[in-house]
């Protein structure tokens, strides 16, 4: 997927689970994509660990900082 698939795709998987606001950072968006290269099996594996980062941390909204940490973390 490109950038802006990727997005729609993470929209659209938080929709369908209820999310009425948005839930990821368009930083966050767009060092995912970076992270993923638009593969549809890591942003799902990214974001879910993302989300469990950002909770963790009390945030409201997954910023670039909990992808790059889920991100670094699991290639180290």
């Amino acid at each position: 997927m490109n950038r802006e698939e990727t997005a729609g795709y993470v929209r659209h998987h938080l929709e369908a689970a209820g999310f009425q606001r948005p839930v990821f950072s368009e930083s966050a968006i767009q060092m995912l994509y970076a992270a993923s290269q638009g593969i549809p099996r890591v942003v799902n594996q990214i974001c879910s660990q993302a989300l469990f980062e950002a909770e963790g941390k009390d945030a409201d909204v997954v910023e670039e900082m909990h992808i790059g940490r889920v991100f670094f973390l699991s290639e180290g």
